[in-house]
């Protein structure tokens, strides 16, 4: 399948393409400093394997929030609820972070709370927690990633990938293995894909 094919599989079907393929998330850091993320532009290319790279750019008809290491915060982004089927929101790579999203009149906010620990330091939110996916949940009950660990495969992470889909957002994710060569591999750590779902 060719790259544009699996970007379009990850559109309408999420938890199929996150079942077949390993997705790894990365941004223009330029265009998405400190913590706000926003309004992005999708590339894909093939990594390895059944591994392949998105890359985020300042755009249009997609959304991506980052990571942020600045203690009391947490990489977010707005997505209007008027967004269509098949719009993407993604994240940089978790190994200890949580996803939440909040919901507030015509929009969402996703979060990325670093280490899972920053959203509980500013104070209420305001809005309603539509969803909020820990590493518990993502790397399962056995602990995947650091279970498959090894001198050659050192570095371990979960991409999550939010996805429109008839009307309800998918939040699916994806094991990834990296070896000291930056060659990656998958890994699977529960049983479907699919960690949640909330309406739209």
């Amino acid at each position: 399948m060719s790259s544009a094919a699996v970007l379009s599989l990850l559109r309408t079907d999420p938890v199929a393409a996150a079942g077949a393929y390993g997705f790894i998330v990365e941004y223009d850091t330029s265009a998405f400093p400190h913590y706000l993320g926003g309004r992005c532009t999708l590339s894909i290319k093939k990594a390895n394997d059944n591994v392949y790279v998105i890359k985020a750019s300042r755009g249009t008809g997609d959304y991506f929030f980052p990571y942020t290491h600045i203690g009391g915060s947490a990489g977010r982004c707005q997505v209007p609820d008027t967004v269509p089927n098949g719009t993407l929101v993604l994240t940089g790579g978790m190994n200890g972070c949580a996803l939440q999203v909040n919901d507030y009149p015509g929009y969402k906010i996703f979060y990325h709370d670093a280490n899972g620990t920053q959203l509980g330091t500013e104070g209420a939110l305001g809005g309603t927690v539509d969803c909020r996916v820990t590493y518990k949940d993502y790397e399962g009950p056995m602990k995947m990633g650091q279970v498959m660990a090894s001198a050659t495969n050192p570095y371990s992470f979960q991409t999550l990938i939010s996805a429109k889909v008839g009307g309800r957002w998918l939040v699916v994710h994806t094991g990834i293995l990296r070896s000291v060569k930056n060659k990656y591999s998958t890994y699977t750590s529960t049983i479907t894909p699919l960690l949640t779902s909330f309406a739209g």
